[in-house]
């Protein structure tokens, strides 16, 4: 059986669902509505085996513009329904960077690999991805913040100046700090959020 729903809860947000009881991450029907068939990016992501030390179980991720979905392999991908999807808006997402002992024995000199975490939070609940390079990592981010909220904004991105203001968001031009790509930022006023809130919340544009 494959598992894709996560183990581990998460601190209650300003923006999840009213009703979280039934709540279910990575879903396995298809909803009412059709879904987007607009791809933005595609590829393999990694999380943890539950059940195996040091195992990592891989995955093809399709970023949509309603949904990111998963199939077990590539060839899946090409000639069968997805697997599994989870809907992107008002989902969370943060960047980061682990240091975790080498699985390689024949690697005695380095010590510590990195990996490169993407973790997604909604209605109390979080999932992590990995991807293989920083590289990567970048990129999938870069694309969720379209639709997704960015959480660790300031180690990313740093502002420039502000460019618009309404009653409870600002939108701020910013510089992204890996490649000085410039953005259209919008913040939300972190008072106007619930107390488990620990940090603003940013949805990220390209300009």
């Amino acid at each position: 059986m494959d598992n894709n729903q996560p183990t581990e809860s998460a601190n209650s947000s300003f923006f999840d669902d009213a009703n979280t009881d039934n709540y279910i991450f990575w879903k396995k029907k298809a909803p009412l509505k059709k879904h987007s068939e607009v791809k933005l990016m595609e590829g393999n992501l990694f999380r943890k085996s539950s059940k195996r030390a040091n195992f990592w179980k891989s995955r093809y991720y399709i970023l949509y513009e309603d949904r990111l979905a998963y199939h077990k392999n590539r060839r899946q991908a090409e000639d069968q329904e997805e697997h599994g999807y989870c809907f992107i808006h008002n989902v969370r997402i943060e960047a980061f960077v682990d240091f975790v002992e080498s699985s390689n024995e024949k690697d005695k000199e380095k010590e510590k690999e990195e990996r490169y975490r993407i973790r997604l939070t909604h209605n109390k609940q979080y999932f992590d991805l990995f991807a293989r390079s920083k590289e990567i990592q970048e990129k999938w981010i870069h694309l969720l913040s379209k639709f997704c909220i960015l959480t660790n904004y300031s180690s990313a991105f740093e502002n420039i100046k502000a460019i618009g203001k309404g009653g409870f968001a600002r939108v701020y031009l910013a510089k992204r700090k890996s490649d000085n790509a410039e953005f259209a930022v919008k913040t939300f006023q972190k008072d106007l959020l619930s107390s488990a809130e620990k940090a603003k919340v940013f949805f990220c544009f390209n300009l």
